[in-house]
């Protein structure tokens, strides 16, 4: 799991661990970074080593406080009620189009992984995909005719967004309006939204 002050990401392994820990988000970047399949993990009181097929060794300072994942399904379906019931939106096509115009002036901190924002919001039928920085802003439009969630207002890191994207188009917006969740069999990725 990894988590900053509005995000919370979980992760199921391949294999069985013997044990759970939460890393910083910025962390978890360094490690997707390396592109290798990471083919062991281990554990010490204050690091999590990982191993990469290439040999590298990578270690990240974990979190002192490890969140119960038990714990942190509990928020999901209880605090933010998100359940099998809630309603399913898919990203329209054209998305990848209006992220590449965006991300041209996203704000950005190039010190830490995934700290470039854009910006989503849903008007009516339209997707609006906004990126902007001192220098100057742009915003692409998207049509989104089937299902969009009226008044999505999120916003996120494009080069993350294409990751989650790649992997499914699909999410859940929170009933009681405040996050959208991006799930599949063995991901779960949580971010704060202003909705409605």
């Amino acid at each position: 799991m990894s988590t900053d002050n509005t995000r919370i990401s979980i992760y199921k392994c391949q294999s069985i661990l013997p044990f759970s820990f939460t890393l910083p988000t910025e962390a978890v970047g360094d490690v997707l970074k390396t592109k290798s399949a990471i083919t062991h993990i281990a554990d010490s009181k204050a690091w999590i080593h990982f191993l990469a097929y290439t040999g590298l060794i990578l270690s990240a300072r974990r979190k002192m406080d490890d969140y119960p994942l038990n714990t942190v399904a509990d928020f999901f379906e209880k605090k933010m009620e998100f359940s099998k019931a809630t309603e399913v939106y898919s990203f329209p096509v054209g998305l990848e189009k209006a992220l590449d115009k965006a991300e041209v002036l996203c704000n950005r901190d190039e010190s830490f992984f995934y700290k470039d924002f854009i910006r989503l919001t849903v008007k009516g039928e339209v997707l609006l995909v906004n990126g902007e920085r001192d220098i100057g802003e742009v915003t692409a439009r998207v049509s989104w005719k089937e299902n969009p969630p009226e008044g999505l207002d999120l916003q996120i890191s494009p080069r993350f967004l294409r990751k989650i994207i790649g992997v499914t188009r699909n999410f859940k917006v929170s009933p009681v309006k405040k996050a959208v969740l991006f799930e599949t069999e063995n991901f779960k990725h949580l971010i704060m939204a202003k909705i409605g």
